[in-house]
């Protein structure tokens, strides 16, 4: 417990690591009221002023990138008071909720780790926390991010109890992938989103009603439209996983040119650590009119890879997201709109 003045530190754990930006709730232990509101820090640290006067404290699993419910319009999802135990370390292993509360710690970290490298000040932006619901009660047997939500319209991010289990660490690859298709849609206007809404879901019923599994993957072939969403969902993956494997060796300004020359390189260091990763290396950029506009890797490697490497990665995401608020749904659609606003 580090003390300073009239201050004192706890640092909040789940199985040792650090629950950072975590919404934390200071309560009177003789009033139960709220005394004050805030987040633990980078480092998982939670500050409370004047400790000997008598606190307790609420943690709730939200943060200005997400807020995590158990039922889409529920509550957000908050312990119980604690007392803040004498050793100064607030460990939530075996607490209620403490899955929730590590999947709003991830997300954030993936948000600072990853977006906010890619696209610099998305995260600083004025809108509210995207709505995470788990576990999903949905047909679904996998994580997804719904692009319209009741009862307001925004993007929701679903997450099965597998993505992460009680008392466990939320898997990075599965949080980065999703976050990326909730920054994504929120670039775009209702229209767009309700659009593309019906149509994957016609795409995933026709997968149905022929028998075949529903499911995408770098190298087959679904439609322009699955293939245009899923080349973002990729990149965020796939940085993630190349940015956590250098951690502070370099810098956010290196990471991005670092990430372009790994992938033309065939992945050296993504390939040692990402079960079934899948080299883009000899995917060369999509030529107009053909097959493999449906193909998620190959679209992928052409906006982001290829055209990283020529403009800068930054550039090509800020365009990628760019087009989204102009509706832009394919990479066809996408050349139309480079070529516009060029």
């Amino acid at each position: 417990m580090a003390s300073g003045g009239s201050s004192e530190s706890w640092a909040v754990t789940l199985r040792g690591r650090p629950l950072a930006e975590i919404s934390v709730r200071l309560i009177d232990a003789e009033t139960s009221r709220t005394r004050a509101t805030g987040l633990t820090d980078l480092e998982g640290r939670l500050w409370v002023r004047h400790p000997d006067r008598g606190v307790a404290v609420s943690l709730c699993a939200a943060n200005r990138t997400v807020s995590i419910h158990r039922r889409a319009g529920g509550p957000v999802v908050c312990t119980p008071p604690m007392s803040l135990p004498p050793d100064g370390t607030l460990e939530l292993a075996d607490t209620p909720h403490c899955a929730e509360l590590a999947i709003a710690a991830e997300c954030s970290t993936v948000m600072r780790r990853t977006f906010d490298t890619l696209a610099p000040g998305l995260g600083g932006a004025a809108r509210p926390p995207t709505r995470v619901v788990v576990p999903d009660k949905s047909p679904a047997r996998l994580a997804f991010v719904a692009p319209v939500s009741w009862p307001d319209g925004r993007p929701e991010l679903r997450l099965q109890r597998t993505d992460a289990p009680s008392g466990e660490w939320p898997r990075a690859g599965v949080i980065a992938h999703e976050l990326a298709h909730a920054v994504h849609f929120r670039t775009m206007p209702l229209r767009t989103r309700l659009n593309i809404a019906a149509r994957y879901s016609a795409w995933l019923a026709s997968k149905v009603a022929t028998g075949e599994a529903p499911t995408h993957a770098p190298a087959i072939a679904t439609t322009p439209l699955v293939a245009w969403l899923e080349a973002f969902g990729m990149l965020g993956e796939r940085f993630d996983a190349y940015a956590r494997a250098l951690g502070s060796r370099v810098s956010a300004a290196e990471l991005g040119p670092g990430f372009v020359d790994e992938e033309l390189s065939g992945g050296p260091r993504l390939s040692r650590q990402t079960p079934g990763y899948w080299p883009i290396d000899t995917i060369r950029p999509i030529g107009h009119g053909r097959i493999d506009l449906g193909v998620e890797g190959h679209v992928y490697a052409s906006v982001f890879v290829h055209r990283g490497a020529e403009v800068g990665l930054q550039r090509a995401v800020a365009d990628y997201l760019g087009s989204g608020a102009a509706g832009v749904t394919s990479y066809e659609q996408f050349r139309t709109y480079l070529a516009a606003v060029a």
